[in-house]
């Protein structure tokens, strides 16, 4: 398999104007309005998608100054594809390792705001023991969805799957 991306989709804050507030406003995701989901190419005919079915997370935003932070997590023994067979091997040490890291987790404690938008979130995304920066941008064409690709830009080694041998180098 090609380069594992990870598209993460949360419609909490992205795409809408952001009136200001006097204060820091506090969420708590809503795992049933929220999704996480990804996209691995298969030798470079399809791709295939799937999702993770347990997440959690919390978001702290101040419109009125641009400061927050989130901390999001997703179960990594929930992945689902729709396929028992390929959901196995994507738990399995050649993937996510589930049973050895059980949680996927970013952290972001930058927003970036364009007149008046929330365009992107800047932090961390923890993935098989590693963390490495990442930019989640929001996409206005995603119906206020915050998209990414976790990976991009790190090679196999630095995140310890061997099964992704052809992501490039930084």
């Amino acid at each position: 398999m090609r380069p594992l991306l990870i598209a993460a989709l949360v419609g909490a804050l992205a795409g809408a104007s952001l009136p200001a507030w006097a204060a820091p406003v506090n969420y708590n995701v809503d795992p049933t309005h929220t999704a996480v989901y990804f996209g691995a190419s298969h030798f470079d005919r399809t791709t295939v998608r799937g999702r993770f079915n347990k997440l959690d997370g919390r978001i702290v935003y101040d419109p009125a100054t641009g400061a927050g932070s989130i901390d999001f997590t997703v179960d990594t023994e929930s992945v689902d594809t729709g396929n028992r067979s390929l959901d196995g091997v994507l738990r399995s040490p050649q993937f996510f390792d589930a049973q050895n890291f059980p949680v996927a987790r970013f952290q972001g404690n930058r927003f970036v705001v364009e007149g008046g938008k929330l365009v992107a979130v800047e932090g961390q995304v923890s993935l098989l023991g590693v963390t490495r920066p990442l930019r989640l941008e929001a996409d206005p064409s995603a119906a206020g969805a915050w998209c990414c690709s976790a990976w991009a830009g790190t090679s196999a080694a630095e995140i310890s799957t061997p099964a992704c041998p052809e992501v490039p180098s930084a």
